[in-house]
């Protein structure tokens, strides 16, 4: 009997148990002692940057990386045309801290001239 009350009941049962991923909420029980740490130890080098309004203010972020002890920042935007040159012309104040990932503009891509364009 237990066992036919069991199985009639076990999809109440574990609907009852199911929680949405914005209900699951679990408080953290593990207790260490905080270090905080400002600056590496070893130079490195940030692989996904997205600086955009930073780079107004590039001097500012020179300075932050140099507290932080970041060698090279590499931009992944991938900018394309204007803003790619425009990018780059401004990176050249601070020759060898960036890296700047180019993008393709796919616009017009079934120009017969596009290959060119893009390439130039």
């Amino acid at each position: 009997m237990r066992a036919s009350l069991l199985i009639a009941f076990a999809p109440l049962l574990l609907d009852a148990q199911t929680l949405s991923i914005e209900e699951y909420s679990p408080k953290s029980t593990l207790v260490l002692p905080s270090h905080e740490v400002a600056r590496a130890r070893y130079p490195f080098i940030d692989v996904d940057t997205h600086p955009r309004a930073a780079l107004r203010a590039l001097d500012q972020v020179v300075k932050d990386m140099d507290n932080l002890n970041m060698r090279t920042m590499v931009v992944l935007d991938g900018p394309t045309g204007e803003r790619l040159k425009r990018l780059l012309e401004g990176l050249k104040r601070k020759p060898g801290r960036f890296v700047v990932f180019a993008g393709i503009d796919f616009m017009g891509i079934d120009d017969p001239d596009w290959g060119r364009k893009v390439a130039e």
